[in-house]
């Protein structure tokens, strides 16, 4: 079923996958690194030095947990239990695909259709935001990136954004389909590996340096 994949076998949100993450690249700060212009990002030199810190530290730089978080958390099934009934598929839950398996890079989908070569997003906003969403009829462009990097790591063909907001009852749900963006992912594919690299590159020099120390 996942043959092609390399898969993080655990539960999203438990310690062993937040220490999975800890250092490396993951698809929902992409856009840390390149813009949705296929540009350097202005944040990529701060954030390859959070990431240092979070691999010296073996502690997340950013764990704070907001309201609207909590709410994802809570919501989250719900939401995918309703996209299952709607397309009549099941959506199978993983802790992260890997890229090429060498545990640099990693992204984390809401769930995973390999018999459609599919993948799920899911975002539980409250009423303004969820509102926004339907009015433009398309994924926000701030999850753009995320998507198409998990198109990207997946090799899938499509991704399905999922809003879900129960107290909008006129429509708490909501559902739009993006495609593989070739420009986009090739992009990807160089910028983030070169930042990979490169981040790497100073993890090994800052071994190397504390072993001098010593």
């Amino acid at each position: 079923m996942f043959a092609d994949l390399q898969l993080l076998h655990c539960q999203q949100g438990t310690d062993e996958w937040k220490t999975a993450r800890l250092g490396i690249p993951t698809a929902s700060r992409f856009h840390k690194i390149m813009t949705t212009k296929c540009k350097q990002s202005q944040q990529k030199q701060k954030f390859l030095y959070e990431l240092l810190e979070e691999h010296i530290t073996q502690i997340p730089y950013f764990d704070f947990q907001s309201e609207d978080m909590k709410r994802g958390v809570l919501l989250e099934s719900t939401a995918r239990q309703l996209y299952e009934k709607t397309i009549k598929n099941q959506v199978y839950e993983v802790g992260g695909v890997w890229y090429q398996g060498k545990h640099k890079i990693l992204a984390s989908p809401d769930g995973l259709m390999p018999n459609l070569r599919k993948g799920l997003e899911i975002k539980c906003p409250k009423i303004n935001n969820h509102i926004d969403y339907i009015h433009h009829q398309k994924v926000p462009t701030k999850y753009l990136l995320q998507i198409q990097g998990c198109l990207w790591l997946t090799n899938y063909q499509t991704w399905d954004f999922v809003s879900f907001c129960p107290e909008y009852k006129k429509q708490p749900f909501f559902m739009v389909t993006m495609p593989r963006d070739e420009n986009i992912i090739n992009a990807l594919q160089n910028n983030i590996c070169q930042f990979s690299d490169e981040l790497e590159q100073l993890k090994i020099k800052l071994q190397k340096k504390t072993k001098k120390c010593r």
